[in-house]
């Protein structure tokens, strides 16, 4: 499992301000992922999970870290692909990605 950061400012300028339109067509000649999103923001966990369902990964979403990591117990083969919020409610999303790279270890 890898893990990254995007910083949405820095992701803009390095695109050229890509729309969404534009990831989720993008997105869609990925093979189907598996894919948890974690964010405490409401509005924008509807957007990353509307995009990815647009594109037809399965998509499964917590807003807090310990629903996070709670789902990635629960599922046999784990996620193909795991967005987390940095400033998740509880232990925090660096925290998140702590757990599930010592998970995979």
């Amino acid at each position: 499992m890898a893990a990254f950061t995007i910083r949405y400012e820095r992701w803009r300028q390095e695109t050229g301000g890509i729309e969404m339109q534009e990831a989720a067509r993008i997105m869609e000649s990925a093979a189907q992922l598996k894919v948890l999103v974690a964010a405490a923001n409401p509005m924008q966990l509807k957007i990353v999970k509307g995009v990815l369902e647009r594109a037809g990964h399965r998509v499964i979403s917590s807003t807090t870290a310990d629903g996070a990591l709670d789902e990635v117990e629960s599922k046999p083969g784990g996620f193909d692909l795991v967005i987390v919020d940095e400033d998740l409610p509880g232990v925090g999303g660096l925290d998140v990605i702590r757990v599930l790279r010592y998970l995979d270890s």
